[in-house]
């Protein structure tokens, strides 16, 4: 007879849920900024805040690809896998870089 394994309090979410889940977040953010810019610019021409949001839109749409990889880091280390977490750390480094290049030479 097996002995009884104890049940954690909430299991951990697979790394597939969690960087879906950053996926989807950040592109509907990112539609409903740029929607709320769209509405803004055509009703209030003369606002302030309608470019701020499109602005808010394109930059949430940017960093999605961040945000996945920093769940796909939590989500490899929830389930002890250390192998991933270097692979998902290297990746999120060389966006980093990448970014850090492309902003030096704006």
């Amino acid at each position: 007879m097996m002995p009884e394994q104890p049940v954690p309090s909430h299991p951990p979410l697979p790394v597939e849920l969690l960087t879906s889940r950053a996926l989807r977040t950040g592109v509907w953010g990112s539609v409903t900024l740029f929607l709320a810019g769209l509405i803004g610019t055509w009703f209030f021409p003369s606002a302030t805040v309608s470019p701020w949001l499109l602005s808010a839109g394109v930059i949430l749409l940017i960093s999605t690809p961040f945000l996945r990889v920093l769940f796909a880091i939590v989500g490899f280390s929830r389930e002890r896998d250390r192998t991933f977490v270097i692979v998902s750390l290297m990746v999120f480094l060389m966006l980093l870089g990448e970014l850090a290049y492309v902003l030096m030479f704006l």
